[in-house]
């Protein structure tokens, strides 16, 4: 675990050696207004503006991969830092109990990611 305001873990490929910062965020459904969405929270800590505090989008000198976990599916989804336009993303439940959705958008996180190292 890495003790940092933005990086829960860390994880490395096998095969190229390459390491990346991993963010977590996680979703209840029974803490959830909608039966079948879940919404996380995706911008970061927060710059005072004047008297207002302003939250932020996160950006590659934050993290690599946004993990979009369902606690009661015990499932992930997994976005590269580069794809969060949002300060909160929606899922709908579905896409957490087919399980090749989370070994798809590891592997496509994963390209993009490699795409960015050439």
């Amino acid at each position: 675990m890495a003790q940092t305001d933005s990086i829960d873990l860390i994880c490395w490929s096998k095969q190229s050696a390459e390491k990346y910062l991993v963010q977590v965020k996680s979703c209840q459904l029974t803490k959830s207004h909608k039966k079948d969405i879940l919404q996380f929270q995706t911008s970061l800590g927060s710059t005072k503006v004047g008297n207002a505090k302003q939250r932020r989008l996160p950006t590659r000198y934050d993290y690599d991969i946004l993990a979009l976990v369902s606690v009661e599916h015990r499932s992930a989804l997994f976005y590269p830092v580069s794809s969060v336009k949002q300060y909160k993303m929606t899922r709908h439940v579905s896409m957490f109990t087919d399980p090749e959705n989370e070994y798809d958008t590891w592997h496509k996180t994963i390209e993009v990611l490699n795409d960015y190292t050439k």
